[in-house]
This record gives structure tokens, C-alpha cells and sequence, in this order.
């Protein structure tokens, strides 16, 4: 990445969108839940948090993760898969 496109992102205000997250835990298998995360490019995410004190996240807040479109609900929805980044 070039040196005034990393100052130009540096100064711009980040932007949040919303993909899904697995849920973790006996009770939670196949359950996902709308998590804000910041977009890094083409398929990779920030995850923001906070969590929840009731929930586990497949991935913690500040990971980089991939992402997959998957349809649930009537309607395809962006889906965190992979960790590509750990804190």
C-alpha cells in the first residue's frame, strides 16, 4: 500500500458495517448473531465489540477474519469463517 494511501486512511473516519457471527456453546450450534465490524477490503473485517456477557463469539473483538455469503433467514447474509488475524 502506498504512503498517502496509508496517511489518507489514517484521517478518514471508520466506517462500521454489520456481518454475522457464530455462536459458541452447547446451546448455540448453527446460531448467529449481527455483529459491527470495521471493513478492511475485500472479504476481511475488524470485529468490534463488546461481547455480551451471555455470549461466546466464534471470533474475540480486534481479530481480522474472512467472510463467506451464507443464506439463512430468507436471504443471503455476510457470515465471519475464518480467522485471518489474532490480537
Amino acid at each position: 500500500m502506498g504512503t498517502l494511501r496509508r496517511i489518507w486512511q489514517r484521517f478518514q473516519p471508520h466506517r462500521t458495517e454489520t456481518i454475522y457471527m457464530r455462536l459458541m456453546g452447547k446451546h448455540d450450534d448453527g446460531v448467529y448473531r449481527p455483529v459491527q465490524v470495521e471493513p478492511l477490503g475485500v472479504g476481511r473485517y475488524r470485529v468490534l465489540g463488546p461481547v455480551p456477557d451471555s455470549e461466546r463469539w466464534q471470533f474475540a473483538p480486534g481479530e481480522i477474519v474472512g467472510t463467506d455469503l451464507m443464506q439463512f433467514t430468507g436471504a443471503r447474509h455476510i457470515v465471519a469463517v475464518a480467522l485471518l488475524h489474532s490480537n
